[in-house]
């Protein structure tokens, strides 16, 4: 149908392009002194500047072809004027191969644009040598035939656009307007200049390039300007990775959307948090985490579509709004989700399995705001989290812990500062002596009104609110003073203590390390850190400096959680090492799992042809014990042996343990 309407247009465009230059033949004429050198240089130029449209902001265009048309409008009888533009036109777009029709309807368009400017001119008295008047009058005569010739064109191109997509006259021409009028002005002006100065100083005429050249710089400089002003405003509202709405657009669309929501269209926000992230981004590099969010953003915009807006948040955090969606809907898009995060993702030949945590928040009424819906989407994420759940719903209860967690937080920070918490310690026992050869020392938190805070609360709070590198600092300082209060009994007790990324990260920590060993007077055989893979992948360069800083020192580096990394074999060859540390994983069916005993018997096999000791975490039973007594383990730690426990109660295991040679007594 709009075709057919199109096709009526063009040729009704045709007509009137035809009368305007047939009925301008009739319309009486004044003498003008014109030559065939100044009709052809007026056709050069409009076929010069007709090649030079510029695309401006809105993604409408501005020809300086304005310039020589208005020119040949004030100074050529009108249906030459029409002539000469419109044959400008064609002889351009016949080179350009412009369709049939796109041509016509141009060309016509143009004549009757021109023509009528022309009649123009001549009704109002303005042409030839009337323009050098300098009057009043004459201004705003000239004003008028510049609006006319802009009124006219741009009404026309109005039509056909409003014909051809179905869109009303008036919002064509009032967006058109919009986008073009100032620079239409502009070249309008110019080309006034232009005939102006042809009717006073004929001299002058090559210099009709002169201001077309300045327009186009202009115009080309505008145009640039509106892409760059519009390039910062898309960065301003995307994130640079995924090309997804950044936060502060998600939080526009929330505020916007939130305005129609009643509870006939409620609005749903779903916050994820992609799990296991940070291990690939740890082990294969930075570069492979980028490319796993790109993925991981096209799956959630495919599996969206047009229902919602995807975001990223930051890190490995998404969201995605839900206009009109309610709590099934949005339950159900969680679960859509995350069936589509879970399918493995090829990199390179690497299958990353990623899955995540969903949060689901619904407005039901505009009394909500975006901060709200955005907090709960968000305590309902890491509720998903915790409890290891593809997803969870936001209810009011799940908040009682916020004002705890906030509280706990500062509470935390003080016990660190005013010495309140304490270590207690797991002994390492030779597997072919049963001897103690040492202990890890692991922080504890006698809370005064809580009781002892369990460490799976606080240290991950730690490590969340950045309190992590003053629990470590505070760990290794108290270690190394119990460490040399047992040397100073006799006891020759090494202690071992977890480092944390942070930690390594610190180039002057191998310098505290031995500060604080001579302070205290303790030998560097007494001290052990222990790292994990993810901590060391932060920056690998930077850690490996600092532990063969302190392996150079006399500390001991060993390998915490080994067997759980994707690069464990990496750690062995590029980091200064003496020892591993099996993850308890692997440990714990290690009598009923031939799987676990094959993996484990292959890392102890592995290890002593590097040199390094074998340690098992995790031995609950004697099982266990003899399985990796059999495969020539060097070291064993867990509950078989004792429970972590305070400086005072594993003196006393100690003491027991010595006075049995046979077996070691259990702490219970």
């Amino acid at each position: 149908m709009h075709r057919r309407a199109t096709d009526v247009y063009i040729a009704l465009t045709a007509v009137v392009g035809s009368a305007v230059v047939v009925g301008g033949c009739f319309v009486p004429q004044e003498p003008l002194d014109w030559t065939w050198w100044g009709v052809g240089l007026l056709l050069a130029a409009c076929v010069l500047t007709e090649t030079q449209a510029v695309e401006i902001t809105g993604g409408a265009t501005v020809s300086v072809a304005t310039i020589p048309h208005l020119v040949a409008a004030l100074l050529l009888p009108p249906p030459l004027a029409a002539v000469v533009a419109a044959a400008a036109l064609m002889l351009v777009q016949l080179h350009e191969r412009a369709p049939r029709s796109k041509l016509i309807f141009n060309c016509a368009s143009l004549a009757a644009t021109v023509g009528l400017t022309g009649m123009a001119a001549q009704g109002v008295g303005l042409e030839g040598a009337d323009l050098g008047s300098g009057s009043v009058a004459g201004v705003i005569a000239f004003l008028l035939v510049a609006l006319i010739y802009y009124a006219v064109n741009n009404v026309g191109l109005a039509g056909v656009v409003a014909v051809s997509t179905g869109t009303s006259f008036r919002r064509a021409l009032v967006r058109n307007a919009r986008a073009s009028a100032p620079p239409e002005v502009a070249v309008a002006v110019i080309g006034g200049l232009v005939a102006l100065i042809w009717v006073v100083q004929p001299v002058w005429l090559p210099l009709i390039l002169f201001p077309a050249v300045i327009a186009q710089l202009t115009l080309r400089y505008i145009s640039r300007s509106g892409r760059q002003t519009a390039e910062l405003a898309f960065q301003a509202a995307h994130d640079p990775l995924t090309g997804l709405a950044n936060r502060v657009l998600l939080r526009q669309g929330i505020q916007a959307s939130l305005v129609d929501v009643t509870e006939a269209r409620p609005l749903a926000l779903l916050m994820l948090d992609l799990d296991r992230f940070k291990e690939v981004n740890d082990t294969f590099g930075h570069h492979y985490g980028d490319r796993l969010l790109r993925e991981a953003a096209r799956r959630l915009t495919d599996a969206i579509g047009t229902d919602g807006t995807v975001a990223r948040l930051g890190g490995d955090e998404f969201a995605i709004l839900l206009p009109g969606a309610g709590a099934a809907e949005a339950e159900e898009t969680a679960a859509r989700v995350g069936a589509v995060l879970r399918v493995p993702v090829e990199l390179d030949g690497y299958a990353l399995e990623v899955s995540a945590s969903v949060g689901v928040s619904v407005a039901l009424t505009d009394a909500d705001d975006a901060d709200t819906l955005l907090r709960h989407a968000d305590v309902a994420m890491y509720v998903a989290k915790r409890s290891r759940i593809e997803w969870a719903a936001y209810a009011p209860e799940q908040e009682h812990n916020t004002p705890n967690t906030l509280a706990l937080i500062v509470e935390l920070r003080r016990a660190i500062e005013q010495d309140e918490l304490v270590l207690y310690y797991q002994p390492q026992v030779e597997l072919t002596t049963g001897r103690v050869v040492g202990v890890e020392a692991l922080a504890r938190w006698p809370h005064p009104r809580r009781g002892m805070v369990p460490p799976d609360e606080f240290i991950p709070l730690a490590e969340h609110t950045g309190l992590i590198r003053s629990l470590s600092n505070w760990v290794l300082q108290a270690a190394v003073v119990q460490a040399r209060i047992w040397q100073l009994q006799g006891v020759e007790l090494p202690v071992a203590v977890n480092l944390s990324a942070s930690n390594l990260q610190d180039s002057t920590l191998p310098d505290t390390v031995g500060a604080l060993l001579h302070e205290h007077g303790l030998s560097a055989d007494q001290l052990q850190v222990e790292v994990t893979e993810s901590a060391v992948m932060v920056d690998r360069d930077g850690a490996a400096a600092v532990l063969a800083r302190l392996q150079a020192l006399g500390v001991r580096v060993s390998v915490d959680d080994f067997g759980t990394g994707h690069s464990s074999l990496a750690y062995l060859k590029e980091l200064p090492v003496d020892e591993v540390k099996i993850d308890k994983a692997f440990v714990q069916h290690l009598a009923t799992d031939p799987r676990d005993r094959a993996i484990v018997g292959a890392i102890i096999g592995l290890a002593h042809e590097l040199g390094l000791l074998v340690v098992a975490e995790g031995v609950e039973d004697q099982a266990t014990w003899e399985v990796l007594r059999r495969a020539r383990c060097d070291i064993v730690q867990g509950y078989f042996v004792s429970r972590p426990v305070s400086a005072a109660d594993l003196a006393v295991w100690l003491s027991a343990s010595r006075s049995d040679d046979d077996s070691l007594r259990r702490v219970a």
